[in-house]
């Protein structure tokens, strides 16, 4: 027969056989008592997370701007304070990319880093 294990038993279908077979009673309940206390602060900790996921603030929404981009020449911003969707819709058009001269031209958009969102 395997000796039980904290892990496999838990502390309720442990405590008895604990208290049958023994050989120390200091040992034995201050393995309990260590995974008891453990169960506990794993039960603290998942509560303050859950907490912390519910009290979360919402991440403050990203502004982005337009880029033109040439082959030859240097990037040039065409609009500015775009959400993701606004400028994701303006890039996937027809009309924002080709060739100019012998030269190809694409529109991006860039992450505003520090602006925040103008009222609407």
């Amino acid at each position: 027969m395997t000796t039980p294990t904290l892990d496999r038993w838990g502390p309720d279908r442990l405590r008895p056989y604990l208290a049958t077979h023994a050989t120390c009673p200091s040992t034995h309940g201050r393995d309990l008592e260590d995974w008891e206390r453990m169960k506990e602060e794993q039960r603290r900790v998942d509560a303050c997370r859950q907490e912390d996921a519910k009290g979360a603030a919402q991440p403050a929404p990203r502004i982005y701007r337009i880029i033109r981009f040439h082959e030859h020449g240097r990037p040039r911003t065409l609009r500015n304070h775009l959400t993701l969707t606004e400028a994701q819709r303006h890039c996937s058009r027809s009309d924002t990319h080709g060739t100019r001269g012998g030269s190809r031209w694409f529109d991006g958009y860039d992450y505003m880093r520090g602006c925040a969102p103008r009222p609407r």
